[in-house]
């Protein structure tokens, strides 16, 4: 998408649709959200205490799977602090795992400081759990950028007992420039040497879309882009490099970039810059890493391809600016796209040649075990660069990197690949002109590739190229939904027979949103002039055999058998995902609707319903009745922060050790710095943080 219009999109959807597609994870079920940011009223016991309170967390070294409340009544609460103030815009909730306790009814709260508490949505009471493990969403009818949230029970089964997660994403802001002020600078003139400050970091994440800099001579110039890999600043990899033509000496040179040289930067990226003979030089690849031992330094590099980490009178020798403007399209376009969940279905992940039927494609999803009689990993058949595993997407999507893991349990492991993409699954490309990617270093560590250039595309191939013993891997690949334009989905709109069934709701799986938005206009017509309601149904099996309620709209009564337009007023249109279902109810009997949108039906064979009485079935296909009424849905898009699902920077570095904190630590080699996902025991250092009392 052309970057200014995006910002004029921006402009024209207004913020309400810009927020609400914002749906990604924030950190309480992965351990983003630090144990003691999750704190609650009360606790049952130190074994129930709220940092159990993890979405599908289990009972495990002597503490239960969920906090439980000391009392039974509705002061009771739990929060999570978020790192900073960002966009929320659901609650995910459980109940006690082996338990029959959980919570039915609670409302939210929010704030910015953790002292003034506003009630989300005006107070209003949403449904929860009707068992122990069914993970319950309710979005919120205006989401709430703030810091701090709050789950206020209200009713409950046997006890007050919950896990739960947030969803939402990082708040973009208007963009920033970063970097030393432009001023006349003294020091020597150091051939060949490349600079970067940590304390020079980027304040927000986006496009760098100009520099301005001055130096004491007029060479050419090269701006850099570090990104942090290590916990204090001490190791860094090249995110991207802009060539600058010289400008005269001394005097400020303001440089536009062309859009497909801009590079992406994420919050705590460091400012770098080389000059003279000898830098760095830079294939496109971003691959580079550079670790600081101590003054300055190199690690892997020439000796005239030094790094220099606040060298002194060097990093004086010119200054630079850099000024970024916030594209949350593709910068924070960093969510899981459903292989390691599910949404991408077996049938839907292949690969060139498998070493047996338990060693298949479908084993390839990221941290999976061994189960079932199945490997935890795709093995291929031969070790040879012509082998691949590739995964198909439901439409054509934004990309924007790949994850690998090992197989576990084996020293079996690909250490470096290229990736493929492609609209058709027919005509392939090699993304970033066929750059080879580092893998990884053992089995079990998740190893994360931002592309140079994200891509749009509907199927992606990883090719290994090197690997340990055997190609062995699992994946996922990270991105958002493209989301163009918006679309229209359903029925066209005609006449249609068929007896008036009443007491029926209707959905049909090869009626499916094929982008994601909100639903800002209906269009139907039916054989009577009843009130119709309009659903949106949300697959949560592989085969559209289980579906959950997203939302419901209550149209008034048009004419029979005459098209009806229907405007969905701002603060009751249904944010939709690609794959979501249109379906309708009508006439009495039908499913009622309360706005918890926890409601299941699961598809049984022909017309079916589970868990509701006789008269609320749900007929998925069901022949004549479908036919009933006829239905069109006018979806707007959201093009700012869909899918905003990203890592916000402990595992990967970008949040520094002095920033990862602790109430206590064991010992110093148990400190809160060892507590980056998926780190292992290293340098004297223990795995995790372990705290001082038990």
């Amino acid at each position: 998408m052309n970057f200014v219009s995006l910002l004029c999109i921006v402009g024209l959807v207004g913020s309400a649709i810009a927020i609400e597609a914002c749906r990604g994870p924030l950190g309480v079920a992965d351990g983003r959200i630090s144990d003691d940011k999750i704190t609650a009223s009360t606790e049952w016991a130190t074994n129930h205490g709220a940092t159990n309170a993890r979405l599908n967390r289990k009972a495990q070294g002597g503490t239960t799977g969920a906090w439980s409340a000391k009392a039974n009544d509705d002061k009771q609460w739990i929060q999570a602090e978020l790192s900073t103030s960002q966009l929320v815009t659901a609650v995910q909730i459980q109940g006690r795992p082996a338990y029959q306790q959980w919570v039915t009814k609670y409302k939210v709260q929010s704030s910015t400081d953790g002292e003034d508490w506003e009630f989300v949505d005006g107070g209003l009471t949403f449904d929860g759990n009707t068992d122990q493990e069914t993970v319950v969403t309710n979005f919120f009818k205006t989401p709430v950028t703030a810091r701090y949230i709050r789950i206020r029970p209200t009713e409950w089964n046997n006890h007050i007992s919950m896990r739960f997660e947030l969803l939402g994403c990082e708040d973009q802001g208007d963009g920033c420039t970063t970097g030393w002020p432009i001023v006349n600078r003294g020091g020597p003139d150091s051939n060949g040497w490349t600079m970067a400050s940590p304390d020079q970091k980027f304040t927000c994440s986006g496009q760098v879309t100009a520099w301005k800099y001055q130096g004491k001579s007029s060479r050419p110039f090269r701006a850099i882009v570090f990104r942090p890999t290590g916990g204090a600043d001490t190791e860094f990899e090249i995110v991207g490099i802009n060539d600058i033509p010289a400008g005269a000496a001394n005097t400020p040179v303001n440089y536009v970039v062309p859009e497909n040289d801009r590079i992406t930067v994420a919050i705590g990226d460091v400012i770098g810059w080389s000059f003279g003979g000898g830098v760095i030089t830079y294939n496109g690849g971003g691959s580079y890493k550079v670790r600081w031992v101590g003054g300055n330094l190199h690690a892997g590099l020439a000796a005239t391809q030094n790094v220099n980490i606040n060298g002194g009178v060097q990093q004086r020798e010119y200054s630079i600016e850099a000024t970024v403007t916030s594209d949350p399209t593709v910068t924070a376009c960093r969510g899981p796209l459903g292989v390691a969940d599910g949404r991408i279905s077996d049938d839907k992940i292949t690969a060139s040649t498998e070493w047996a039927t338990n060693h298949g494609a479908t084993n390839a999803r990221l941290n999976r075990k061994a189960q079932g009689g199945t490997t935890g990993a795709w093995s291929a058949k031969a070790n040879d660069d012509k082998q691949w595993i590739q995964a198909e997407l439901s439409t054509s999507q934004l990309v924007t990197a790949v994850q690998i893991q090992g197989r576990p349990a084996y020293q079996q492991w690909v250490t470096k690949y290229k990736v493929q993409s492609s609209t058709d699954g027919e005509d392939w490309e090699f993304v970033d002109g066929g750059l080879t990617f580092d893998g990884n270093t053992d089995q079990e560590t998740v190893v994360t590739n931002f592309f140079k250039t994200p891509v749009t595309a509907r199927y992606i191939r990883i090719r290994p190229t090197e690997w340990n013993n055997h190609i062995s891997m699992r994946f996922e690949l990270l991105g958002c939904e493209d989301q163009g334009d918006g679309c229209t989905t359903g029925w066209p709109i005609v006449n249609r027979g068929g007896p008036d069934s009443n007491g029926w709701t209707m959905a049909s799986p090869d009626q499916k949103f094929t982008c994601s938005g909100q639903v800002t206009a209906w269009k139907y017509q039916g054989k009577s002039s009843r009130p119709f309601r309009a659903i949106v149904f949300r697959p949560t099996g592989g085969a559209d055999t289980e579906f959950e309620i997203v939302g419901i709209n209550d149209i008034p009564a048009g004419a029979a058998n005459t098209p009806v337009n229907y405007v969905v007023p701002e603060n009751d249109r249904i944010t939709v995902a690609i794959g979501d279902v249109i379906g309708w109810s009508f006439g009495g009997g039908v499913i009622t609707y309360n706005g918890g949108g926890s409601y299941k039906v699961r598809w049984v064979g022909g017309n079916l319903h589970a868990g509701l009485a006789a008269t609320q079935n749900v007929n998925i296909n069901g022949g004549v009745q479908q036919r009933e009424y006829s239905i069109e849905a006018t979806v707007t898009s959201d093009p700012t922060v869909t899918a905003c699902r990203g890592p916000l920077g402990v595992a990967d570095g970008r949040i520094s050790d002095d920033k990862i904190t602790a109430s206590t630590e064991w010992a110093t080699n148990h400190g809160a710095t060892n507590a980056r996902l998926n780190r292992k025991a290293q340098g004297g250092t223990t795995g995790a943080w372990s705290a001082k009392s038990q």
